[in-house]
């Protein structure tokens, strides 16, 4: 037997539901866009460390050569002026990298 001291009636009390409902589901959908873009700006970041990371191992691995070049031309001063000129080259255009690649202020 129905309770006809209940203040709100089934209809009532399921239209509450499915509007919070509904507002769940809405905030669900706006939570689930923004993951999904963090996910995206997550992914491009990860990209461009990786590729960071690798100039900066080339540039490490260019040096460390460069300087054991250096030392096994120690006596030779033209193989040493001929290393000066690559370091001076190759200083150029990590300069110019690092310059073109960092955003302005």
């Amino acid at each position: 037997m129905p309770n006809r001291n209940c203040t709100h009636s089934h209809d009532e009390q399921f239209a509450e539901v499915r509007a919070a409902l509904a507002t769940l589901v809405k905030h669900v959908t706006k939570l689930t866009k923004e993951i999904k873009a963090m996910s995206a700006a997550l992914d491009n970041l990860t990209a461009k460390v990786a590729a960071n990371t690798t100039v900066v191992e080339s540039a490490i691995t260019l040096i460390g050569g460069l300087a054991d070049q250096l030392r096994a031309a120690a006596n030779d001063p033209a193989a040493v002026n001929a290393l000066a000129d690559q370091l001076d080259t190759e200083d150029a255009k990590l300069a110019n990298a690092i310059t073109t690649n960092t955003p302005a202020a």
